[in-house]
Order: structure tokens, then sequence, then C-alpha cells
């Protein structure tokens, strides 16, 4: 005959727009509860669609960032493969008289 099959996935809809009607939930709020959920859903996929990425680049991108820091405390940020830029300047070095 004439059967609708339904996913798991329908069904637990299903129970969950009967569940809110219910509650007295208005049937353009259940509509805009399906809504948020399936958007939470998306974002949540989203989420960890990124942070995969994120893990892959940290990953196989090691030191791509380098620093330096100069004898006045500076730091700098270099490109791999570079040096810093050193101070030739003679200094007269003094010894402390204590």
């Amino acid at each position: 005959g004439k059967s609708r099959r339904y996913s798991m996935r329908d069904v637990a809809q299903l129970r969950e727009i009967a569940r809110l009607g219910a509650e007295g939930v208005s049937l353009e709020g259940i509509r805009r509860v399906l809504e948020l959920e399936n958007q939470v859903t998306q974002l949540q996929a989203r989420v960890r669609e990124l942070e995969t990425a994120l893990a892959d680049e940290l990953l196989t991108k090691p030191g791509r960032r380098v620093f330096a820091a100069g004898e006045s405390g500076d730091v700098v940020s270099l490109r791999t493969g570079t040096r810093a830029q050193r101070n030739n300047q003679v200094v007269v070095w003094r010894p402390f008289n204590h």
C-alpha cells in the first residue's frame, strides 16, 4: 500500500514538535525553535571544520613565526629563514669601579 518511511531524524523532530505543542508553544514558535536548532547544528559542524583546519595548519607549518630579541629586550617577528639585523656599532667597555 501507500506507506511512508520516516528517518530517525524525522521521528525525533516530530516528537520535538509534539512536545513543544503540548507545552503550549505556537506553530510559529515551534518553527523558530526548529530553525534555531538547525542553525546551531550547522554552526557546530562549521566550528569542528575550522578546528580541524587550524590543527592541520599548526601541524604542517611548525616554526612559521620566528622571533628575535635584541640587547635592549625588544622582540621582533621575523619571516622563516631571515635573521635579525645586528647593530655593528662600536661600544667602549668600561669595567665597574666598586
